[in-house]
């Protein structure tokens, strides 16, 4: 085991430099150098809060549409309108789909309809789309008793080959 000198007998440290001094990279460079800031997408969670809140709002709106909508459907299907029905049940995937923010802003300034929707309302009129939707909702009717024939037409080929084994 070695013993320990004493103080004086230890040579004296040199001083030595351990940071250098250097001004500030700029922020592009580092940028490069780095990559992508690790908090660039980090929002304040009030942001967060009010972005549940509104998503919770459309949510509950967007439902509240669609059950009325539901409802009208099984109305019109008790009466036997299939072609009303149809065209509830493209509504209500409309509504599904789209999620409909214009239907929040309308439901808290109830003082009539979004500018935005009466905007988009007055370029569909110009480009004749009420006629346009008109037309397809025919179309589209002629397309459903094409394949609703054709259905018919293969289930009986089908059940006809059935009956004769030769499936």
């Amino acid at each position: 085991m070695d013993s320990i000198p004493a103080p004086g007998a230890l040579a004296p440290v040199d001083k030595v430099q351990l940071a250098q001094v250097a001004a500030f990279p700029n922020i592009q460079s580092l940028h490069t150098q780095i990559g992508t800031p690790y908090f660039r997408n980090l929002y304040p969670f009030a942001v967060h809060q009010q972005l549940s809140a509104y998503n919770d709002r459309r949510k509950n709106v967007t439902n509240g549409i669609v059950e009325k909508l539901t409802s009208a459907n099984q109305e019109a299907v008790k009466y036997g309108d299939t072609f009303k029905s149809t065209i509830i049940i493209c509504l209500c995937r409309c509504v599904a789909a789209l999620g409909l923010p214009g239907s929040i802003q309308a439901f808290e300034q109830p003082m009539g309809l979004p500018g935005d929707l009466l905007k988009k309302s007055e370029q569909v009129k110009a480009e004749g789309g009420s006629q346009l939707l008109v037309e397809n909702m025919q179309t589209l009717k002629v397309l459903a008793q094409e394949a609703s024939d054709l259905l018919t037409q293969v289930s009986r080929y089908i059940w006809r080959r059935i009956m004769t084994h030769t499936l």
